[in-house]
């Protein structure tokens, strides 16, 4: 057989992945046809006629269970059913969506949108399907119209991940590898074409087989039916009424957070906590009664035995678990630390010792009033002068007496300070190295920008 003209190219957003690969592991890895043909559509005969090279030659999988995933680029594809054509090449089975909560428009054969929310509305990492038994081996992705800024589709190794939690946060790790997780999937009740939302119904969802002719008792057998297709899932309707005869569906699923990789043996955490737990921290929901401002029940992920998944875990520091040391959620008890934080017109940095791990650090300040400080991986960062605060030379005294109990506090942990790294007294949060953003009334998100130096083992600490 003759070999494919896919051959490996520089991609710049690559990154070298870690143990358990090999050194050297390039994610993604980009590959591009060795010479194009220009004729009109003999571009994307050609990418056809390569992938399937590539596919058939076993060549593909090597690829792909090497690296994790593979950027194709110049493809000259441009439009969806292009994509369709390119995508069938590979000679995989097309995944059957069963129960997506999240509405999509067919564009082509096997090709859909991702979704139909709104572009305000960030898409949170998640794994594909992972809040089903049905997942997809594979997935693709193909951009029609890139936007100027923005759009980006992040990808995340999931194996990668899991060793970075397994080594930060072992308790997590542990109690979600013996519960798991358990999702709560909510449809009403409406027609198969709606539009106007962005979620689906219960017909879009299981309704596959429903003719608009059956009655209640036939319909419901019919979704039932699809529903056991699923064979984690257990089921509940509510709402009946004599307006909504059927009723509207509630399913929850209790399913494995971690996989094995079928080809590897990796385990990688598979699952949607991490969008949930956002979702429902972007709703105010993550405490009971999980009710949204529409009134409706939207929870975060629980574990596997319906336990809350305290905020205190892995997954209230997001921006670390995904590999972005430099970002963090601050989503404190009282919503208005939030306020004295974004409002703050005095900071100081404070930067612990190399050998500080951000647990520790954490737990050294975790009694301490949330309305003027929070800690960031070795960084601590003391904040005063928002609305209600003191002002002029008070503020300044306020400040430093705050700075003084954080020393305290550190001091009492055995904790010393990088002195170099320390900022004192900025007039705003960029010059204390920090950016802050606004999630919703209760959370904002914390940037860090100073990047950390490598540590060296012979640096001198010096005590607070």
């Amino acid at each position: 057989m003759a070999a494919s003209a896919f051959h490996i190219v520089p991609y710049k957003p690559s990154v070298g992945l870690p143990p358990p690969y090999s050194p050297s592991t390039a994610f993604p890895i980009a590959l591009s046809l060795e010479s194009i043909n220009d004729a009109k559509g003999g571009r994307v005969a050609q990418a056809v006629s390569e992938v399937k090279k590539l596919a058939r030659s076993g060549r593909l999988g090597e690829l792909l269970t090497t690296h994790g995933a593979i950027y194709f680029q110049d493809l000259g594809l441009c439009d969806a059913d292009q994509f369709s054509d390119f995508a069938h090449a590979f000679g995989w089975t097309p995944h059957e969506d069963i129960g997506n909560p999240v509405r999509r428009t067919v564009l082509a054969k096997n090709v859909a949108t991702a979704n139909e929310g709104p572009n305000t509305q960030p898409v949170y990492p998640h794994n594909e399907f992972g809040l089903s038994p049905h997942y997809p081996s594979y997935v693709l992705f193909y951009c029609v119209s890139a936007p100027e800024t923005g759009g980006e589709t992040p990808i995340n190794n999931s194996v990668i991940l899991y060793q970075k939690l397994k080594e930060k946060h072992p308790e997590f790790i542990e109690e979600v590898e013996k519960k798991g997780v358990k999702y709560q999937l909510f449809y009403h009740n409406g027609p198969k074409d709606q539009l106007s939302s962005s979620r689906t119904t219960i017909r879009q969802s299981y309704g596959i087989h429903v003719l608009d002719s059956d009655d209640t008792e036939t319909a419901r057998k019919k979704i039932e039916d699809e529903i056991r297709r699923l064979p984690t899932a257990t089921w509940v309707w509510e709402n009946q009424s004599s307006e909504n005869l059927l009723g509207d569906l509630r399913v929850w699923q209790v399913l494995p957070a971690v996989r094995n990789h079928p080809k590897t043996g990796h385990t990688a955490f598979f699952n949607n906590a991490v969008s949930r737990f956002l979702n429902a921290l972007d709703a105010g929901t993550l405490e009971p009664p999980h009710i949204n401002k529409n009134g409706e029940y939207q929870p975060p992920a629980f574990y596997g035995d319906g336990s809350l998944i305290p905020r205190e875990t892995t997954l209230f520091n997001m921006g670390e678990n995904l590999g972005l040391a430099n970002v963090c959620i601050f989503s404190p008890k009282k919503t208005s630390a939030v306020n004295a934080l974004l409002g703050a017109r005095i900071f100081t940095r404070l930067v612990a010792s190399a050998s500080t791990k951000a647990a520790h650090l954490a737990a050294a300040i975790k009694g301490i009033d949330e309305s003027f400080c929070l800690s960031h991986g070795n960084v601590v960062l003391i904040f005063d002068g928002g609305e209600g605060d003191k002002q002029g030379d008070e503020l300044e005294d306020v400040h430093h007496e705050h700075f003084r109990i954080i020393c305290l506090a550190l001091q009492k942990y055995d904790i010393g300070l990088d002195v170099a790294g320390c900022i004192h007294d900025a007039t705003d949060v960029l010059g204390a190295g920090f950016q802050l953003d606004k999630l919703n009334d209760g959370a904002a998100l914390v940037i860090d920008l100073v990047e950390v130096e490598e540590d060296s083992d012979d640096k001198e600490d010096s005590a607070p």
